[in-house]
């Protein structure tokens, strides 16, 4: 009876095997880094997490929280093997530009699309500023506010003000000040009048600007020469984009200013065929993906203008699977 038992255990446990341990061997499992738990990138890359699954349960990620400029470094070093980003923060970890010490070129691209933000100078109308060249040809002495080191607001600002040879320090030299701090001091800087000008990089409209607008301060965009998003561009893969007239009360006309967008990102050594499945559930589930977050709404719409000026290559299965439906040759 014990024998019987005992052999019928070795059939179950053998045929347990041959069903289930095939599918475990095939999984791959993908560390996937995205914001702080709780916000916005986190949330999308839940939900990213949830749609790869039901469409392909061999494929299985493990959303982890990362800081901003902490994720293109984690990708090229394979600490994580994907990550939600931003453009410009993956091209200068790619090509070893500040704030990175050094290159990482195993970083790859997947695609841009999981939103952007806008770059915004502001400033209050009293100063006579209208574009960004006044602001130096002027060595107008602002006092600006922006969020403090180690953010992307800093050091894009510094990279604007470096196109022009000039730092934060020159600002002082010409009688300006530069506080860095938190988007809510912000706004009770300009209101004490302890500060004129402001430095953002954020969707618009910005929450903090159109509070201090609510204040009954008058504030101005100031406006990027054709030059300076040229070189954004160029160094930086930024885009350029549409804050419409409207969305601050003070704007009375449709403004292009530089900024960037966030995409997808992957390590070269992530399988091919991994990738390629990956890529072809998010295409082919586009409307779904944009419901996973309202910042996606009306923002999340895959083209072929979604794979271009990543700043770092294309992986070879989104690459594989771009070229099989015709968005690259």
């Amino acid at each position: 009876m014990k024998k019987s038992i005992l052999i019928g255990l070795l059939v179950v446990s053998l045929l347990s095997t041959i069903v289930f341990g095939v599918g475990a061997a095939e999984t791959t499992t993908l560390r996937f880094a995205s914001g702080s738990m709780g916000g916005n990138f986190y949330m999308i890359a839940a939900g990213l997490m949830q749609l790869v699954s039901e469409k392909d349960p061999t494929i299985k990620l493990d959303v982890v929280p990362g800081a901003g400029l902490e994720r293109p470094l984690r990708v090229g070093l394979g600490d994580v093997e994907m990550a939600i980003s931003q453009t410009a923060n993956d091209t200068c970890a790619f090509k070893g530009i500040a704030p990175y010490t050094e290159s990482y070129p195993d970083i790859r691209g997947g695609f841009k699309g999981l939103g952007f933000n806008v770059l915004q100078f502001i400033v209050t109308k009293d100063t006579g500023l209208e574009t960004i060249d006044d602001l130096i040809d002027q060595k107008y002495p602002i006092d600006l506010v922006v969020e403090p080191t180690g953010s992307t607001d800093p050091l894009f600002a510094q990279r604007i003000l470096g196109f022009y040879g000039v730092d934060f320090d020159t600002i002082k030299e010409w009688g300006g000040s530069v506080n860095g701090m938190g988007y809510d001091d912000q706004i009770i800087y300009f209101k004490d009048r302890h500060a004129n000008a402001a430095f953002q990089n954020i969707s618009a409209p910005s929450p903090s600007v159109e509070e201090i607008a609510f204040s009954k301060i008058d504030l101005r965009l100031l406006k990027f020469s054709d030059e300076l998003k040229k070189h954004l561009e160029e160094n930086y893969a930024c885009g350029e984009f549409v804050i419409p007239k409207g969305a601050y009360d003070f704007l009375e006309e449709d403004i292009i200013n530089p900024g960037v967008e966030v995409g997808l990102i992957f390590n070269k050594n992530v399988p091919e065929d991994v990738v390629y499945r990956i890529i072809k559930i998010v295409v082919e589930n586009a409307e779904r993906v944009e419901s996973l977050s309202p910042s996606l709404k009306n923002v999340f719409n895959l083209t072929p203008a979604s794979i271009i000026n990543l700043g770092v290559p294309l992986h070879p299965g989104a690459e594989k699977y771009y070229k099989e439906i015709g968005w690259i040759k």
